[in-house]
């Protein structure tokens, strides 16, 4: 078969709706040429393969790789122009469902040119503030004063200025002021931990978990340098005796992952296989990149990562700073603000609503005795903006959709704008989408075999199991177990079927 009736063979049959199955691409040095292609298509059980040693048609085949559908957990092949891209996009996924890649930067920031000698001084006055706090409590409390605190940075020259914010007493006519003195100065920094936990602090529900974070700003040109943030169930996986410095702990190591050499960082929070993760990368986008919509508040424009530098936290009176509901797939982060005797609750929302069907953002002040004020409604996320904003962070943005069953049968299909003209210019947009995909069809058989998810329980709880070596046979060809332990698809499958 020669290299035009072999291309056209291949375009001809998926005219006819024939589907691409796999295509294989084999060496052997006995022949030449040494290479060769073969394409397998199916349409209603017939298979057809086609098998060529030409060089273009070998070509267009090696740019043939396995897409996730937007919709359903299915995928075609579909010709990517740069496969490179498509391996190093592979490969970090893999990396962060093994655990084998533990970071992923989401942005990198550099403060001016001209202002680079400042960058050690910087790190250095953020590391010195972070290690005096260490032993601060708030009042009556186990908690470390960190999280109630603004260090401030001010060089012009040869001058420093550091100040110590405190967030439960700063009025926001202050954040303005400071906003207007920073533009005298050569360099203004911020640096700001946050706590943010359901109600109440000190108990657990499910779906809610406490977060912790560090964010850099810079107060000068209005933009967030760095933000760093995870939950505490992850901070309680690599750090020991979690809480004897009041959570400081958990500030100091984000700290230690943010600053590299001349530039700040922010990393997505990992790991990621947990349900809880899923909104971490929205809050992320939010707070890094910025909305670009003012948030008007009494004529000051409070942009979304002052509200994170600046709000004060909620524990001590028991109202929820931080919620995430799975099944209603919204979250919001609630920190509060002080005018004059006034004390009011700046809430950022994602949300999707009958009104606003897509994945949106809110912004609502409520406040004690009056009704709330919606400041933002219904801002849509677009995925085409998060990707060409951080393509790692799309990457953790899709991901969750492995874990998390409501996000990716109620998010993904129809919920996420820009999600399919994204997947038009460059299909590699939803490639991450792919680990949901191997998920999906042994998650659909086990939903219909309650005897197989006990065993899969059993398995993943270290528990004797009696009555299933049937089952056990069938779970290791689903690749879902292997010598007696949950494979890293079986994690994924085992955490959607417990949903």
């Amino acid at each position: 078969m020669n290299l035009l009736r072999a291309l056209e063979k291949l375009f001809q049959l998926k005219k006819r709706k024939y589907k691409i199955k796999e295509t294989i691409i084999s060496f052997d040095k006995a022949k030449e040429p040494s290479l060769t292609a073969t394409v397998e298509l199916e349409r209603n059980d017939k298979v057809q393969t086609i098998s060529s040693s030409e060089v273009d048609f070998f070509s267009y085949v090696s740019h043939l790789h396995g897409i996730p559908h937007i919709e359903d957990d299915d995928s075609d092949f579909v010709y990517i122009d740069n496969p490179n891209q498509f391996f190093s996009i592979q490969e970090k996924i893999v990396g962060l469902f093994t655990g084998e890649l533990k970071e992923l930067v989401l942005c990198e920031r550099r403060i001016d040119e001209k202002y680079r000698e400042f960058v050690k001084r910087i790190m250095g006055y953020q590391r010195e503030w972070i290690l005096s706090e260490k032993n601060l409590r708030v009042f009556a409390t186990r908690l470390c004063r960190i999280f109630y605190d603004v260090g401030v940075l001010l060089i012009r020259d040869s001058l420093e200025e550091f100040e110590l914010i405190e967030k439960d007493k700063i009025q926001l006519s202050d954040i303005q002021k400071l906003l207007d003195k920073s533009k005298k100065y050569d360099i203004a920094e911020c640096f700001s931990a946050f706590l943010l936990a359901p109600k109440p602090f000190d108990e657990r529900s499910e779906g809610y978990d406490v977060v912790i974070g560090l964010i850099t700003y810079d107060l000068k040109n209005r933009r967030t340098l760095s933000i760093n943030l995870n939950t505490l169930a992850q901070f309680q996986r690599k750090i020991r005796n979690v809480g004897q410095y009041g959570l400081w702990e958990c500030a100091f190591d984000l700290f230690e992952r943010t600053t590299k050499k001349d530039s700040f960082k922010s990393f997505l929070p990992l790991p990621l296989n947990i349900r809880d993760f899923t909104p971490l990368p929205w809050f992320c986008y939010a707070f890094s990149k910025g909305i670009q919509e003012d948030v008007l508040v009494n004529g000051f424009a409070l942009d979304l990562p002052l509200f994170l530098v600046f709000g004060s936290p909620l524990v001590l009176i028991k109202k929820p700073s931080y919620i995430f509901k799975p099944e209603e797939q919204t979250a919001f982060i609630m920190l509060g603000f002080r005018e004059g005797n006034e004390i009011s609750y700046h809430q950022v929302r994602f949300d999707v609503s009958k009104g606003k069907p897509e994945l949106h953002l809110d912004y609502e002040i409520y406040f004690e005795k009056k009704p709330s004020k919606k400041i933002i409604s219904h801002l849509v996320v677009n995925y085409e903006d998060i990707w060409d904003f951080s393509e790692n962070l799309a990457i953790g943005f899709l991901a969750a959709s492995a874990y998390d069953v409501r996000f990716d049968t109620m998010i993904i299909p129809e919920r996420i704008s820009g999600i399919t003209d994204a997947f038009k210019k460059n299909p590699l947009t939803v490639y991450p989408l792919f680990v949901r995909s191997m998920a999906g069809k042994p998650y659909r058989w086990l939903k219909e075999r309650p005897e197989a998810i006990e065993v899969l329980k059993s398995i993943a709880t270290k528990k004797k199991i009696t009555n299933g070596k049937k089952l056990i046979s069938e779970l290791e060809n689903m690749n879902l177990i292997m010598q007696g332990r949950l494979t890293i698809l079986g994690d994924i499958v085992y955490a959607r079927v417990q949903q």
